[in-house]
């Protein structure tokens, strides 16, 4: 044998390895696809999982969600047919109970960081949700059997309220607007709905299948009531809904704005260099 002959027996091992990591349960290569498509569309389908994983289970699915829990600080998601998957944060910002006050709007508060641009952006998306929660009528989070809230009409009660986001985050559209590549539409925040009135088309914005998932009005009715100083049962339609809500699914494990974070002493779980091997070795398909 060659001095060769070792270390290219040693690249071989190493390639039968990861193309057999990525054959079995291929955990660090359907992370980098569920990465790579929440970035470019902040969702991916069940049929592109098994793309990168055909035996793609609730067990890997796991797997997958704690990894990625533990390292990026990201839950995942999927909607009520279990078709999409979404990637949503789990570090929660500060509690700004102001949110619905000026400060939103306050340039002097907004640092140049990526950080604090973050929980602004969350911050608008709270006030959405809490605003279409209070203001439909009934209340529902049923798309689209729900009423849900005329986009002109959230935009009109935020116009209102001062509480249009910040020059810094962009153009409101770039958050919600009758398109799915909206920003909070994309993620599964929001779904909207579009329909031709008198010639005139109308969008009708409804919580998206990621905020039902991972959300509950019960919270949300809580957290603004203690922004306005009022007791949930003083909204008693909505408390009522909430209430059925809470019952049907039981309390969310993501509670918005909460004291604390349970990440703090999460276990780090090493995603090592052999696991995401070099991508001529992998079958992710990151083109859309």
């Amino acid at each position: 044998m060659s001095d060769d002959d070792e270390p290219r027996r040693g690249r071989g091992r190493r390639r039968n390895e990861a193309s057999r990591f990525s054959g079995s349960n291929g955990v660090a290569t359907a992370i980098t696809a569920f990465l790579a498509h929440h970035k470019n569309k902040g969702h991916i389908k069940d049929a592109e999982v098994r793309k990168v994983l055909p035996e793609f289970s609730d067990r890997l699915r796991k797997e997958i969600s704690e990894k990625m829990s533990a390292v990026f600080g990201l839950a995942t998601a999927s909607d009520a047919d279990g078709k999409t998957f979404y990637l949503y944060s789990e570090v929660c910002p500060p509690a700004p109970y102001e949110m619905l006050g000026s400060c939103l709007m306050t340039h002097e508060e907004l640092e140049d960081t990526e950080g604090r641009l973050a929980d602004i952006e969350e911050s608008f998306l709270v006030v959405v949700l809490i605003i279409i929660l209070m203001n439909s009528s009934p209340p529902s989070d049923a798309a689209p059997r729900g009423s849900g809230l005329r986009l002109s009409t959230l935009w009109k009660l935020l116009d209102d309220a001062g509480l249009s986001p910040p020059v810094q985050l962009g153009a409101p559209s770039k958050y919600i607007d009758g398109v799915s590549t909206a920003h909070f539409v994309s993620r599964g925040w929001l779904t909207v709905q579009n329909e031709m009135v008198d010639g005139e088309k109308h969008t009708t914005v409804y919580w998206g299948p990621l905020a039902k998932a991972v959300l509950r009005p019960m919270h949300m009715l809580e957290l603004y009531s203690k922004l306005v100083s009022a007791s949930p049962k003083d909204f008693i339609d909505i408390y009522k809904y909430a209430e059925s809500v809470e019952e049907k699914l039981g309390p969310s494990e993501y509670m918005l704005f909460a004291d604390g974070s349970d990440n703090e002493d999460a276990e780090v779980v090493a995603i090592t260099e052999e696991d995401t091997d070099s991508s001529e070795d992998s079958d992710v398909v990151m083109e859309e």
